[in-house]
């Protein structure tokens, strides 16, 4: 019987059976044979099944992991990235709160000579973070003095003794309203086309163009200095009724309303052609009605608009005297 399914494995070599001898070399004499050896087995379909559902399983756990890699990465990222934005948000909030708090100072200051005009960094530091996120807090604010120090030109860092002991403080330096902008002579001289080619005299309404720029002006308040200049500028007898600086206007624009046709030449005179702050001023007379529509109040003024102070300090530096204001 054996000598007949060994035959028959020679017979048939489909069935992927090979017989070994001794040496373990491939025999086709069945007499010494010592052992047989498949290699390629017979399965059952269950077997089969098997097989191939491991195998996709094992695919799909690798996809899966992968997946779930890349989601992991990308969470990740997300999550540094909002909370790297929300450290620099909480780094410009404290930025804004120190800003105001170094302003507030030198206002203080300017207002009351015994107050100091600066403040040590680390008390600044006390009065917006609380002691108990002090240590926690630590790097951000490391990260607003550094960010101070590289992007803020209007706050400059000093060192300086506070009741005997040695602080870095923080002083503002922006240019204050000390820094008046002045008027700075004619643009034609004395007997340029100016002034003597001046148009007539129709209303009592001016529209003065190119005396500030407002992108760069800076304060509540600075269109207060802008009034006062050209009050300053047309004399303690102006008679300028209304004045309004149009604090938008993308070309600088003042309004002016005068008492009468008479000082409102004197006005468009005393202001068209000359040079301030840098920037050639130039008039033009505007229709009562239009000027009322923008400035309704204007037309229930009856007393002469008074500067802000008695100072004249746009008339600090001297100029060229225009020949309506030595005659």
């Amino acid at each position: 019987m054996k000598q007949l399914v060994l035959q028959l494995f020679v017979d048939n070599p489909h069935m992927n059976i090979q017989l070994y001898d001794r040496e373990n070399l491939v025999t086709l004499d069945i007499s010494s044979v010592m052992y047989l050896s498949s290699h390629k087995s017979q399965r059952s379909v269950w077997c089969r099944f098997r097989l191939s559902a491991t195998k996709i399983l094992s695919v799909f756990m690798s996809l899966l992991f992968g997946v779930l890699l890349v989601l992991l990465a990308f969470v990740g990222f997300k999550t540094w990235k909002r909370r790297k934005e929300e450290k620099m948000k909480e780094v410009l909030t404290l930025v804004e709160s120190v800003i105001d708090k170094v302003k507030q100072q030198a206002d203080l200051s300017h207002l009351h000579p015994e107050v100091l005009p600066y403040l040590a960094i680390s008390h600044v530091r006390d009065s917006l973070i609380p002691l108990i996120e002090r240590q926690k807090k630590q790097h951000i604010w490391d990260k607003v003095v550094e960010f101070i120090s590289a992007h803020e030109s209007r706050i400059r860092t000093e060192d300086q003794k506070i009741e005997s002991e040695d602080f870095t403080v923080w002083r503002w330096v922006s240019p204050s309203t000390d820094m008046t902008k002045v008027w700075q002579g004619q643009a034609f001289g004395e007997h340029g086309n100016a002034i003597q080619n001046c148009p007539p005299t129709l209303t009592t309404c001016l529209k003065i163009r190119n005396m500030f720029d407002a992108d760069v002006e800076y304060g509540g308040d600075w269109h207060v200095s802008i009034e006062d200049a050209i009050l300053d500028k047309c004399g303690p007898d102006h008679e300028i009724l209304h004045i309004a600086a149009n604090r938008a206007s993308k070309d600088g624009c003042v309004y002016v309303r005068c008492r009468s046709l008479d000082s409102a030449g004197r006005a468009f005179k005393a202001l068209h052609g000359w040079w301030f702050d840098g920037k050639l001023v130039t008039v033009k007379y505007l229709r009562e009605q239009r000027y009322y529509e923008r400035f309704p109040e204007a037309a229930f003024a009856s007393e002469p608009v008074r500067p802000s102070n008695s100072n004249q300090s746009s008339l600090s530096r001297p100029f060229h005297s225009s020949i309506t204001e030595t005659s």
